[in-house]
């Protein structure tokens, strides 16, 4: 994922599909993306969900959840970063959705392993605040679901104009907004106000972990790769993210898609 840390500090969007069914079954959530250009467009990134990239990206993922969980999900959405007022400025990326019934350290060894394995400066953990652990910082995530008249233009405009720049479009009448710990979602709620859009609001505890530069990003997943193996060498799958097995992978194993 492309963002400053000043960016995720703001207001970090992602496309984490808690707000539904799964999350009474305390499914941890993480999200990352394959993507590693600075650029692209709504279409570019719509695109590219349909690339190997992506598919690789998807496959790689249920192999890991599938590892450690004895069900999960992995599915494809579109991560935008639009500057307040300036639709489109920055952009937008093909991502992925990962939950599974797992801890948050669990899920934060997904989510290093996948952020190792596509060389991503920033991912996201977050459990749901029952399954939350005392380390981890609160965070909210709101779900918008916007009625099917207001195109995904005007929706982006208001959501730009709101102050709200970082966000996920789930669909094009779906919008899931990352608040770290301190940030305020009035922003989001204004941004509903006008569109008319019901409002789900999960809390918990969540983390973005890594670095604006990916070499230092990586050793950071290292670190938490290395930590989680130590304690558990019967579940570690660090050796794998350069294996020919991964990188040719296309088709998932066990995984939906929700």
């Amino acid at each position: 994922m492309r963002m400053t840390r000043k960016m995720l500090i703001r207001c970090f969007t992602s496309v984490l599909v808690l707000l539904g069914p799964a999350a009474a079954q305390q499914m941890a959530v993480g999200l990352g993306s394959p993507n590693t250009r600075d650029s692209m467009s709504y279409a570019d990134a719509k695109v590219s969900l349909r690339s190997f990239e992506e598919a690789n990206f998807v496959a790689v993922a249920d192999r890991i959840v599938c590892a450690l969980a004895p069900r999960g999900s992995v599915e494809t959405g579109i991560g935008e970063v639009h500057e307040q007022g300036k639709l489109g400025v920055s952009g937008a990326e093909n991502s992925a959705v990962v939950k599974a019934p797992v801890s948050l350290e669990q899920m934060r060894y997904v989510m290093a392993l996948l952020g190792r394995y596509a060389h991503q400066k920033f991912v996201i953990a977050f459990v749901p605040q029952e399954a939350a652990a005392s380390r981890a910082k609160t965070a909210e995530m709101v779900l918008l679901r916007v009625p099917q008249k207001i195109s995904r233009v005007r929706m982006e405009q208001v959501l730009d104009t709101s102050g709200v720049p970082y966000r996920t479009l789930l669909d094009e009448h779906r919008v899931l907004v990352y608040l770290p710990e301190g940030t305020s979602d009035a922003t989001v709620r204004k941004a509903a106000q006008i569109l008319r859009a019901k409002v789900e609001v999960e809390r918990g505890t969540g983390e973005i972990f890594g670095d604006d530069d990916r070499g230092k990003a990586s050793a950071a997943y290292d670190r938490i790769i290395a930590e989680y193996e130590s304690a558990n060498p019967d579940k570690a799958l660090s050796a794998k993210l350069w294996s020919r097995e991964w990188h040719d992978a296309e088709s998932r194993t066990c995984t939906t898609v929700e």
